[in-house]
């Protein structure tokens, strides 16, 4: 069974520890590496794999509030786009978290050019034959599953309810057009209103309306 590395509990294996901080650190630095100041702060590159943001005075962008605060963001769906766009240090981050357990020759390459993440490499296939790590593993894996099943079914509870509720008030709605046109016409050919309530169902002030409209 795969074991995906980024999954929130293999993560925190990997990176949480305090047998593991240095991995977190090498990390950490890959990333805050990869940063352009320059750049960080534009959110009009949609296909930007790696994007961070600071917090600047919305009126003097050049008031930063902190060079420590740093928001960042890395979209592994469009890192097929984006090879080598990344600097060395977390590009090979990304390749072994997207590789690892799946493509052995490239997962090997990483880590022969990178041998810090021989560790992490050691320390998932640790998780792998932990027992105990693997049925957590797997019970979250589940319920993440179910909940997920359970947010389509009710967007697709919502939506069939959405429709037949438009079909319902598109009925009334057709169905109070017609009842209009059907005093309309019984107005012309001189039925009083009584019997344009009697048979239409409209009230004497719905029929005192289209009267005063006609006129």
């Amino acid at each position: 069974m795969y074991i995906n590395p980024l999954s929130d509990i293999v993560f925190k294996y990997l990176l949480g520890r305090e047998e593991t901080k240095d991995l977190l650190l090498s990390f950490i630095n890959s990333v805050l590496e990869d940063s352009d100041l320059e750049t960080m702060h534009s959110i009009e590159k949609p296909d930007l794999l790696h994007t961070c943001f600071m917090a600047f005075d919305k009126r003097d962008k050049d008031l930063l509030l902190s060079e420590n605060f740093q928001i960042h963001f890395i979209e592994l769906k469009k890192y097929q786009n984006n090879l080598n766009k990344l600097k060395k240090a977390l590009n090979d981050w990304v390749c072994y978290f997207l590789n690892e357990d799946r493509e052995e020759e490239t997962v090997k390459t990483v880590l022969e050019e990178n041998p810090l993440l021989n560790k992490v490499h050691r320390e998932y296939k640790k998780f792998t034959m932990d027992d105990q790590m693997r049925e957590i593993y797997e019970y979250q894996e589940k319920k993440r599953k179910d909940e997920k099943t359970l947010i389509n079914s009710f967007y697709k509870k919502g939506v069939k309810e959405g429709i037949n509720q438009g079909i319902k008030e598109g009925e009334i709605k057709g169905e109070k057009r017609g009842k209009i046109e059907t005093a309309k016409n019984m107005l012309k050919d001189g039925f009083s209103t009584i019997q344009i309530q009697k048979y239409t169902g409209l009230s004497v002030e719905e029929i005192q309306k289209i009267v005063s409209q006609d006129e």
